[in-house]
């Protein structure tokens, strides 16, 4: 079947590709957090596994007094063929990766399909009905689950579940094959798939070695006959070698065999509620008390949000809660697997049931060490303080190979059915694979848009208003306006400043809980009449109060010239020197680009006299304003002057008046 796999890829290319043809599409603007896989191949093709320092951020790993990357160099081994001829697709290789590692994910998924049919219903005629329910399964999986979530944001956080997911299944699939003919070939393709594992994320290679060990195991005991005894010692070395190569690699960065020191992170030290919760924890960010929050947050059967604006279905408008005293790290906004892929999650039950029920169980044999694999895989992120919808990937594989046997055991039973009720089930079936495209559709479509503000926001917002203006305008509910920007939000609220000063958006999340609209930008006319005393430093203004790091900006007067200063807390800035007139006014604009989240000042001949307005402080990321400062040396003038506010904040001022 062709639709399946081409529906699937319409839906995840649209979403990756942000709906246009942007192939090289980043996950943030300017490419933050998407290129740290070319930074490791860079590194890795001029000899060293350190990376440049300040090029990781808050990512990197201080190790005697040199920069790593957490990450094994999986994805940037991929990246060695073009990484040794330019640099210049640096930050723009993750769309195209996570596609490629789609359709690994996709075929593999059929060719699983089939092999879990050919153990459940080996002499049954394959008809028409039953291929549609496999298609919608397949539909399902690749893109009606969190799959397609991930396509929102092509950057290193979603990419390495793109590949785990892919090479798990792949496995899986491996291990089947194994036991039903054992033989080198096989166990030579486990084996890669386990180093794959390996090196894209260790908790999916050490799992995946674990279950070639039970299956070696099993083997051994004489379950798959002579051959599959001779082939035991071979399944362990199969997972041995990799291994060995990950605990080398692990240890050359962090000396040790899987762990990395998160005390020694950049993070860590800039953050303190990460340093608080390392000591909560023992020192790591794994502890089983933390079960019950993982437990709660990932299977709730509220964790979803429904919505009268576009996109109409969320994640749930809080972060994640924290359960039964556990002191979590990160908590964001977590979708559950029980809302967001419920036919997965159903289905999954179901094969269970199949599994243990005494007409199926020997049917099913041969799929429970790849479904034991996906468990080792996934148990890890069940005791990790840290709680964000992307993690619930490290279910996919399980609810894949649990659905398709759940589906199998379904047809099974559906086979004698008429046509009118058989046609009834694939309409059900069909019905919640439709819900979890939308569901995770909808929230990719909200992430990937919150997550950028400037042209993607402000498309999102006028998409809102659009879709609004037929169905009653309820948007207007969502907008209100404000004196001074509140330290939490309400998801997908819009306040706005004042008369237009600014209009943001709330994520929901606690540590950016605004992103902007639009703000508002000044025009500052400068009056010099001499003599000035050379060096003489005349503030403009500032971003951000006393307490918070804030940046000023300044003139600086030398000889009848001038130039702009600007002092920020990472670095100091300045311009070239521009002639002035004595009592001649000349104008300079402090502009807003909210794409990049900065203040700019012109005109310039440089490029980056920008102020980022988003400061990150005691744990959050929180807007901060130009705030205009009087003149308060003789001789000179200015006049500040509001430049016109936004035609959207203004459409959105016009939205709100008008409901009320």
């Amino acid at each position: 079947m062709r639709w399946p796999l081409a529906l699937g890829a319409f839906l995840f290319v649209a979403l990756l590709w942000s709906f246009g043809p942007n192939p090289l599409h980043p996950g943030l603007t300017g490419g933050g957090f998407s290129g740290l896989f070319e930074l490791q191949a860079h590194a890795i093709l001029e000899g060293h596994l350190d990376v440049e320092p300040g090029e990781a951020d808050i990512e990197a790993f201080v190790i005697d007094g040199k920069e790593y990357l957490y990450y094994p160099p999986g994805p940037a081994l991929i990246r060695l063929p073009v990484a040794a001829f330019t640099d210049g697709l640096d930050k723009q290789l993750t769309a195209p990766a996570m596609l490629i590692a789609w359709f690994g994910l996709a075929i593999t998924t059929s060719r699983l399909m089939w092999a879990v049919r050919r153990e459940m219903r080996r002499d049954a005629p394959l008809g028409r009905w039953e291929m549609a329910m496999y298609g919608v399964l397949h539909v399902s999986i690749c893109a009606g689950s969190v799959v397609l979530f991930l396509a929102s944001m092509p950057w290193v956080y979603h990419e390495v579940y793109m590949w785990s997911i892919a090479v798990i299944l792949a496995a899986a699939l491996a291990l089947i094959r194994l036991a039903n003919a054992p033989n080198g070939r096989t166990v030579a393709v486990f084996g890669a798939l386990v180093l794959a594992g390996v090196l894209v994320r260790g908790p999916a290679g050490w799992g995946l070695a674990g279950a070639g060990f039970l299956m070696a195991f099993w083997m051994w005991r004489g379950g798959f006959g002579a051959e599959g005894r001779r082939m035991a010692p071979w399944v362990v070395l199969a997972g041995l070698g990799p291994l060995a190569v990950g605990i080398a690699i692990n240890w050359a960065k962090f000396r040790h065999p899987y762990l990395f020191p998160l005390e020694k992170q950049i993070f860590t030290s800039v953050s303190p509620h990460r340093r608080a919760a390392l000591a909560a924890n023992g020192g790591d960010l794994v502890a089983f008390d933390i079960l019950p929050s993982t437990l709660t947050n990932y299977l709730r059967p509220d964790g979803i949000r429904f919505m009268r604006v576009f996109p109409f279905i969320s994640l749930p408008g809080r972060p994640a809660p924290e359960i039964g005293g556990s002191f979590i790290d990160q908590r964001y906004r977590t979708g559950s697997v029980t809302n967001f892929m419920p036919l997965l999650l159903g289905l999954t039950v179901w094969g269970l049931v199949a599994m243990v029920r005494t007409s199926t169980r020997r049917a099913t044999r041969l799929v429970r060490v790849p479904l034991a694999a996906a468990v080792f895989v996934a148990g890890p992120v069940m005791i990790y303080g840290y709680l964000v919808y992307r993690y619930t990937a490290e279910f996919v594989p399980i609810l894949a190979i649990g659905s398709i046997v759940g589906l199998t055991a379904l047809v099974s039973i559906c086979a004698d059915l008429n046509r009118r009720r058989r046609i009834s089930v694939l309409t059900l079936v069909s019905a919640f694979a439709l819900f979890g495209v939308a569901a995770n559709m909808a929230a990719g479509i909200s992430m990937q848009h919150l997550s950028n503000p400037g042209p993607l926001l402000q498309r999102y917002v006028r998409m809102q208003m659009a879709l609004s203006s037929v169905t009653g305008d309820p948007m207007a509910e969502n907008i209100r306006r404000v004196e001074e920007l509140p330290e939490t939000s309400v998801a997908d609220q819009i306040v706005i400043l004042g008369n237009c000063d600014a209009a943001f958006m709330g994520t929901g999340d606690d540590y950016g809980p605004w992103e902007p609209i639009s703000m508002r930008e000044w025009s500052a006319s400068i009056t010099i009449n001499g003599p000035i005393a050379d060096g003489t430093r005349v503030g403009l203004g500032r971003v951000g109060e006393s307490g918070s790091g804030p940046s000023s900006i300044e003139i600086e007067i030398v000889e009848n010239r001038f130039r702009i200063r600007i002092d920020r807390p990472d670095k100091r800035l300045v311009g070239e020197w521009m002639p002035y007139i004595d009592g001649v006014p000349f104008v300079q604009e402090v502009l807003v680009s909210t794409e990049y989240r900065v203040y700019s000042v012109e005109p310039t001949e440089e490029d980056d006299m920008v102020v980022p307005f988003v400061f990150y402080y005691n744990d959050h990321n929180f807007p901060r304003f130009f705030v205009p400062t009087p003149s308060t040396v003789d001789g000179v003038e200015f006049e500040f002057t509001a430049l016109k506010s936004s035609d959207l904040c203004n459409d959105l001022v016009a939205l709100m008046n008008g409901s009320s």
